[in-house]
């Protein structure tokens, strides 16, 4: 079975629940995997790694054919929102996702965003040094994401979701040691602010990152 064109499964109806009490409870091979091999971007592969790991773990005796289609296909849908924030980020700095530790159970992803104040924009390009004498002012602001898995009452098998950290790091055009204009706190708390979640309209995939991105970007050039 396909998903949205991207994302293949291939597993054994019969290894999951069924009313037969004298089922055979072995679990069957189940693969997980891109649709002709398309390169993946650094969020889907942080997803599909997850995916593949908590699958690896279920009983699937316990979960129904049904259950195991809309784990995935909600996990992905949720990567896709992901997706589409990091895309957003482009609008306000030159964006970079990094994965690490694809294949260990820590692995997390990087989404920085490097802000730049106009000075730094404007500056004559060759001149090594000019961005840093000229008042032009730098500041990263990382998104680290690792996925978790919630569990559910009503369900096995659960649901995706993710941990998102945000931190905005000073790298130059404040003074000796970075230390005028905001303070780390306060930079933090612009970030906080813009992130939380009011009546649920700050979902992934609506440009929230950007958002507060944006209003940081406001208050600090």
């Amino acid at each position: 079975m396909s998903y949205r064109s991207q994302l293949q499964i291939k597993f054994h109806p019969g290894a999951f629940a069924t009313k037969n009490p004298n089922a055979d409870r072995t679990n069957l091979p189940l693969e997980l995997s891109f649709i002709n091999g398309k390169p993946a971007s650094p969020i889907a592969s942080l997803v599909l790694h997850s995916l593949r790991s908590h699958l690896a773990t279920i009983q699937q005796s316990n979960v129904a054919p049904k259950q195991l289609l809309h784990f995935v296909s909600s996990a992905w849908d949720r990567a896709l929102g992901l997706e589409n924030e990091a895309r957003m980020l482009e609008f306000c700095g030159v964006t970079r996702l990094t994965l690490s530790g694809p294949t260990e159970a820590s692995s997390c992803l990087r989404a920085r965003c490097t802000l730049l104040s106009k000075a730094a924009v404007s500056s004559t390009p060759g001149r090594k040094g000019a961005a840093k004498n000229n008042g032009a002012k730098r500041i990263d602001v990382d998104f680290i994401v690792r996925t978790h898995i919630v569990p559910e009452d009503s369900k096995d098998i659960g649901s995706l979701d993710f941990d998102i950290d945000v931190l905005a790091t000073k790298v130059y055009g404040f003074g000796s040691g970075n230390k005028s204009g905001l303070s780390d706190k306060e930079m933090q708390g612009i970030l906080d602010k813009g992130l939380e979640r009011q009546d649920g309209d700050a979902q992934l995939g609506n440009g929230v990152w950007c958002k507060a991105v944006r209003i940081l970007t406001g208050s600090v050039f």
